[in-house]
């Protein structure tokens, strides 16, 4: 089995069917410059049919020579459609294209049907003319047959040639898309290196800070009143489904605010929250009269959440507790600012969580990026592999690609 450098597969390939390529492209070239030799003639010959008829009209519009014409027009617009491929591009795949809008410019039933509308109107004088376009199609039908064979019985031998070199072409660009990913990986974990040593320099400063008691009993003050907001979210929990429901058709000042955020809600009504009970009064009504159509189950349990919702003295405690815990930790703060560390602190923090938020957006685009490399080397792999098996068709000789 021979080896060969990816690098050097194209020239090797190439050397050795130069001959065999160049000698079928010039072949090529030829009969589509002989065609394009034929439309040429046919379009002539629709110019000279179209003067003929106007020198023959000699002021005069009779149907014959606007048939005359008109023929002329509808082939020239016909022979118009087709287009040449350039020379530098041909291959296998752009002949067949070509030869696809060829057959359709020499569609029999075209030439039939403007035939029956135009030429059995035109007086004998136009005869001659007709038969010169009529010869020149009849040629390049045969143009056409020629085309065909060449491309099925010759040109598509080296097919399986130029597929390799499409694929050593794709190839190639995985390989330039992989260096740019591994480029971008680079910059990447250079940005989260900076980024962490920033990071850690601001979290070593904040703990520095924080050894300062103050922000200690501040902490735990914050801590505290997580816990109290907690107890009184529980609470209001039991009745959170049924008040969500209840919302999407009553509307009851404070309703949507327990649905949403029943501490604050709870928070900002009378201490003896009377703006909850007049929504549990509803809310009950809403239940018995079946207006709300919860599940049985949940309208047994709902109902007794509301009949043992005497729990005011309980909800009053916490109240107070919120708030003293609310005072202490302002005056905390108020005392921290005084001195200048609490915005040193709330910089540190916020810094903290820029820094934070941006560590995940990039943790996230090298993950990404790992996927990317991995979909490439896998699809470079692939398309190695076939284009191994497109050689060994295309030489009858089996080759291992080496990818440095």
């Amino acid at each position: 089995m021979k080896e060969i450098k990816f690098q050097e597969t194209q020239e090797w390939l190439f050397n050795n069917n130069k001959k065999k390529i160049n000698s079928l492209k010039k072949d090529a070239e030829k009969r589509i410059d002989k065609i394009k030799k034929t439309i040429d003639e046919i379009k002539s010959a629709c110019y000279f049919l179209s003067e003929h008829a106007d020198q023959t009209a000699d002021g005069q519009k009779d149907i014959g020579i606007k048939s005359a014409k008109r023929f002329s027009e509808k082939v020239i617009e016909k022979v118009n459609e087709l287009e040449y491929p350039s020379k530098e591009n041909i291959n296998c795949d752009i002949l067949v294209n070509f030869k696809m809008k060829f057959e359709r410019v020499l569609r029999s039933d075209f030439y039939d049907q403007i035939g029956r509308r135009f030429v059995r109107k035109l007086d004998k004088q136009f005869r001659q003319d007709i038969s010169e376009i009529n010869y020149l199609l009849k040629d390049a039908s045969h143009q056409f047959m020629d085309l065909q064979e060449f491309i099925e019985k010759k040109y598509k031998k080296i097919k399986t040639i130029e597929d390799s070199f499409e694929k050593i072409s794709k190839v190639e660009q995985m390989l330039s898309d992989l260096s740019n990913i591994k480029s971008e990986k680079r910059d990447l974990e250079t940005k989260l290196d900076t980024l962490n040593t920033e990071l850690k320099a601001k979290e070593e400063k904040k703990e520095e800070l924080e050894k300062d008691n103050r922000f200690e009993n501040l902490k735990k003050t914050k801590k505290e009143i997580e816990q109290i907001s907690q107890k009184i979210l529980d609470v209001f929990a039991p009745f959170r489904k049924s008040l969500k429901k209840y919302s999407k058709f009553a509307r009851l000042d404070g309703l949507e605010s327990y649905v949403l955020d029943p501490v604050d809600a709870f928070l900002k009504d009378t201490e003896t929250t009377e703006q909850f009970n007049i929504i549990l009064t509803n809310l009950k009504q809403a239940i018995e009269t079946g207006e709300l159509k919860l599940k049985t189950s949940d309208e047994r349990k709902t109902l007794k959440k509301i009949e043992e919702f005497s729990s005011r003295s309980k909800l009053g405690e916490l109240r107070i507790q919120f708030n003293e815990k609310m005072d202490q930790k302002k005056k905390l703060q108020e005392n921290l600012n005084n001195s200048g560390l609490y915005k040193k602190f709330e910089d540190f923090e916020r810094r903290i969580a820029e820094l934070d938020r941006e560590k995940k957006e990039i943790e996230v685009s090298l993950n990404k990026n790992l996927e990317d490399n991995d979909r490439i080397l896998e699809n470079i792999a692939n398309n190695i592999s076939t284009l191994e098996e497109l050689i060994f068709r295309a030489e009858n000789n089996q080759i291992k690609i080496i990818m440095e």
